[in-house]
């Protein structure tokens, strides 16, 4: 499947982006998003995870909108899999807190995100 290995690397590829300027990365994203929502996310998710303590609060609650819009149950699964090996304290909760917003979203349809 040369389709699924070319899209670990799209992956990959959003990953390993610099994310020292946040504002940069997160216009990108956002022009990701015209066609590929889903990486889109993966960028804003690594931008939290990047360095949390200096995270523009726009930014920040920008990707919160997003990923209640537009997150799915992809989304939620790559944020639990960066929850997981994470040992960031805050990175950690921001990841939480990005969790409960998708468990809401698809509690109100009758799925429960939590025990997947």
């Amino acid at each position: 499947m040369e389709l699924i290995k070319e899209y670990r690397n799209l992956i990959e590829y959003c990953e390993g982006l610099d994310y020292s300027d946040q504002e940069s990365v997160f216009d990108f994203a956002e022009k990701l998003s015209y066609c590929s929502w889903e990486l889109a996310l993966i960028i804003m998710i690594n931008i939290i995870i990047a360095d949390p303590k200096y995270l523009n609060d726009s930014i920040y609650d920008h990707i919160f909108i997003v990923v209640e819009a537009e997150g799915n149950i992809n989304t939620y699964s790559y944020i639990e899999k960066k929850r997981q090996i994470s040992d960031d304290k805050l990175v950690i909760a921001s990841l939480e807190r990005l969790l409960k917003v998708l468990e809401r979203k698809y509690e109100k349809m009758g799925i429960i995100l939590a025990k997947r």
